[in-house]
């Protein structure tokens, strides 16, 4: 199996620590340009992560992959403290939502430097992230015992901020997610994906 990733997307940033967690087997990491036209021949979205399998078919999304993998190699560890608990799985939205807020908010910062950023969109996406960082710090005790798939999702989050967005400040704010993120930050997974 051949997995596309950026060394900076937090999404294939994702599936890159899911795959250590579980010591899924078989699976070559291939650096990626996602504007390379061959993109779309595997995920019409254009975007990575994707997953390449024996078969050749493609897997996309992060979160299908992420789900793949645990199917397939962690007897479901990592998503079955989601099942059944609305609390966790609109946590799990909350952290979806606020990666790709993320994201959009370092691409209105690229498009500053061309001139055609909105000022509207990008303080919305500050906002929003604020926010958002808020009530995961309520959150908290919603994690489960367990390293799952939540705790992944808010490393790779809070790590994307200190990354892409020093000047957001998050630490300052929200000390209860900087504690956290100390906690769990040297994880072997954590330490060889970091992004750069």
């Amino acid at each position: 199996m051949m997995l596309h990733y950026s060394d900076a997307s937090p999404f294939a940033r994702l599936t890159r620590v899911v795959a250590r967690e579980l010591a899924v087997e078989g699976v070559n990491e291939v650096r990626w340009n996602p504007f390379d036209d061959e993109t779309r021949q595997h995920n019409p979205l254009g975007k990575i992560p994707f997953l390449i399998m024996r078969d050749h078919q493609a897997l996309f999304d992060s979160d299908v992959i992420c789900r793949y993998f645990d199917s397939e190699w962690g007897n479901q560890t990592l998503f079955l403290p989601l099942a059944h608990h609305w609390g966790r799985q609109s946590m799990n939205a909350l952290l979806q939502g606020l990666l790709e807020t993320a994201v959009a908010l370092r691409i209105e910062h690229t498009r500053e430097d061309e001139g055609s950023a909105s000022p509207f969109w990008s303080q919305r996406h500050r906002d929003t992230l604020q926010q958002g960082l808020t009530a995961l710090a309520s959150q908290l005790p919603l994690l489960p015992e367990e390293w799952s798939i939540l705790d992944i999702k808010l490393v790779c989050l809070l790590e994307y901020l200190d990354f892409r967005h020093p000047g957001l400040g998050w630490r300052k704010h929200h000390p209860r997610l900087k504690a956290w993120l100390e906690l769990v930050r040297d994880r072997p997974s954590l330490i060889a994906t970091r992004p750069q």
